[in-house]
């Protein structure tokens, strides 16, 4: 049978941050909260179920925190929407609107590696794994709340239970 991921691990924040006007289309958002393990390819398979993401960048300047640009102004507020304050392993990711238009750099620009030695800043434009990319297919995809489990490209990780 197919998998059931259970009940949504929490209910979307009702007071999402709301955007000033002046960020109408903005497609980049921080995020903060983030454990020290989270990677580029971890972000991209967080925020992948909301729209097409373009590029992720780890901030090694800021501890917890990343950018995540996805490919409309659309998709971002849709992500907003359903993963700010999301339970994220022992903590919650808050999101926000970033100031900056876009990632600066991409493939070919020097990117430092983050601890486990993958780039703190991949580009994903190009990526097969966005869902979003034929407007037929797109239509198919219902967005949904996160799960108390993950599903990554290889990897399945189910989160405890709170007490």
């Amino acid at each position: 049978g197919r998998f059931d991921p259970g009940p949504p691990a929490f209910e979307p924040h009702a007071g999402y941050p709301v955007m000033p006007p002046e960020q109408a289309e903005q497609k980049v958002l921080m995020v903060y909260g983030l454990p020290p393990t989270m990677n580029c390819q971890h972000l991209f398979n967080i925020f992948c179920q909301y729209g097409n993401v373009l590029k992720c960048k780890v901030l090694l300047n800021k501890p917890s925190t990343a950018m995540v640009e996805m490919d409309s102004h659309q998709a971002a507020a849709q992500a907003l929407r359903f993963l700010h304050e999301a339970p994220l392993l022992k903590g919650r990711m808050e999101l926000s609107f970033s100031k900056h238009q876009t990632i600066v750099g991409g493939s070919g620009s020097s990117s430092s590696s983050l601890p486990d030695g993958t780039p703190s800043l991949v580009e994903f434009s190009a990526s097969k794994n966005n869902d979003f990319s034929l407007s037929k297919e797109a239509l198919k995809i219902a967005l949904s709340l996160p799960r108390r489990s993950f599903t990554f490209i290889t990897h399945r990780w189910i989160l405890p239970r709170p007490r």
